[in-house]
């Protein structure tokens, strides 16, 4: 007899590249036939096709839904609508009105996913949710929710406080598709990708990935740049906010023809395994940092902020030097320094991964297990 079929609704409610959308997405090709995905996403979704073209369906808040106070409201509407087994939430604000919301509906598998360790929000706003988030959120997760996970031990903490213990809670640690990223790490030789983002072939390549905003730090990144040495190329992948102002201390700078902000970039695992010769990311906050798993896969060095979670900078201690952000950028700028002459043949960093708690094919199996028992 063939397995029930199980119909998940993933609320992301952003879509933007992201880390953790991309472990989602990586879950969702990998899934057993009879567990199926579609999603909520904030208007405008930015890139819905990716998972369109997977054949999930996305529904769109409408403007006057996007907002966190009427999420529960929205997400309770599409499940009467469309019948879902289970709802997994991957957001920080308001989880537990969402779960108490979807258990009305008659949802039996309620998951709220901890992927942060710091709030985006502005000071104002945190002023007014972090006493609501800290107390009655808190206690509607642990009521409602069936399952509540942390990809790291310490965004569980962050999200769930004292209650990080409760049986309902554990840690299920973000994974890469170690057999997919090989592939892709092989696929384009360092001198195309050269020409593609006009970086020069004879010197070395400083990295990093991530949304333009304030928690991901690229204005500290500037500053280390400066302090280094010798020559070099610091090139930045993603999109955001703060990219006008970057690119106003860019210019500057004496040599802003050596920073390359390229916006988002759909070829990853091939800038790191052929074109950068390590990675660099000083944010202020990390619910997991998945793009150091995938620079230490790809055989770079990585310098990092003490704000990745030691689940990570922990497995990969060889690999990964964490430093305090009060650290002088001097030191910073030793690190890259000394980062570039580490690299490793990407085989060599693929099997370090391989063997890591990060096993891809371990996070599947524990994810899908949980959505099979959550439905009965």
């Amino acid at each position: 007899m063939p397995p029930k079929k199980i119909k998940v609704l993933q609320v992301m409610i952003y879509m933007e590249g992201g880390g953790n959308e991309a472990v989602v997405v990586n879950l969702q090709k990998e899934l057993p036939q009879h567990i199926t995905f579609d999603y909520v996403l904030a208007h405008p979704a930015a890139r819905r096709n990716v998972v369109q073209e997977l054949g999930s369906t996305v529904h769109v808040m409408p403007p006057e839904m996007c907002s966190p106070t009427r999420w529960a409201t929205f997400v309770k509407q599409i499940v009467q609508e469309h019948h879902y087994d289970i709802v997994h939430f991957h957001r920080f604000a308001f989880g537990g009105k969402i779960m108490k919301a979807v258990k009305q509906a008659g949802v039996t598998g309620r998951i709220a996913h901890a992927h942060g360790t710091a709030s985006q929000e502005t000071f104002l706003k945190n002023m007014l949710y972090f006493p609501y988030h800290w107390t009655i959120n808190r206690w509607l997760l642990i009521k409602h929710a069936t399952n509540i996970i942390g990809c790291s031990s310490d965004a569980l903490r962050f999200m769930m406080g004292p209650f990080a213990h409760h049986p309902k809670c554990r840690v299920i640690l973000n994974a890469i598709p170690i057999d997919i990223f090989a592939k892709k790490v092989a696929s384009t030789p360092k001198a195309e990708l050269c020409q593609r983002y006009g970086v020069p072939t004879d010197v070395p390549v400083i990295g990093t990935f991530g949304r333009l905003d304030v928690g991901k730090n690229h204005e500290f990144l500037l500053r280390i740049f400066e302090r280094l040495t010798g020559t070099s190329v610091l090139f930045i992948g993603g999109e955001g906010q703060q990219r006008e102002k970057l690119e106003q201390i860019r210019d500057q700078l004496p040599f802003p023809d050596r920073i390359c902000m390229v916006g988002h970039c759909t070829d990853v695992p091939e800038l790191l395994g052929n074109l950068f010769d390590c990675f660099v990311l000083p944010s202020k906050s990390e619910g997991f940092g998945i793009s150091v798993i995938e620079a230490v896969a790809a055989g770079l060095y990585v310098v990092c902020s003490d704000k990745i979670p030691k689940d990570v900078t922990g497995a990969f201690s060889d690999r990964i030097t964490a430093l305090p952000l009060s650290a002088p950028l001097e030191r910073w700028a030793e690190a890259v320094e000394d980062a570039i002459q580490r690299r490793i043949p990407p085989e060599q960093g693929l099997e370090l991964v391989r063997n890591s708690p990060m096993n891809f094919d371990r996070f599947v199996e524990e994810i899908v297990k949980m959505y099979e028992t959550g439905v009965p």
